[in-house]
């Protein structure tokens, strides 16, 4: 997914980090990924699982960056809720 799907003030603001700091600004929040979007999302999934069905977890980018000890705030709150509902409809679990 391409977007902001975070609320305002979900990154941490860093002094050096300058996305942090448009971060807090946030004039975009959309809050919901658009049907359009997850329509997209659910087929690409689906077509990737037919080529490579021993795939079993789809994560945010967060979930996959905590694994190693990184912060990070994407996809955002609306993101991981709309990867959320992807792991339901598809049967994947999330990352381990």
């Amino acid at each position: 997914m391409i977007g902001d799907f975070s609320v305002r003030g979900e990154a941490d603001l860093k002094i050096n980090d300058y996305t942090s700091f448009l971060d807090h600004l946030d004039f975009d929040e959309v809050g919901e990924i658009p049907v359009a979007m997850h329509n997209s999302l659910v087929s690409l999934i689906k077509s990737i699982l037919t080529k490579f069905p021993e795939i079993k977890y789809l994560g945010g980018h967060r979930e996959y960056a905590e694994k190693l000890g990184q912060n990070r705030t994407c996809p955002g709150k609306f993101g991981i809720e709309e990867v959320n509902k992807l792991r339901s409809l598809l049967s994947l679990s999330e990352p381990l």
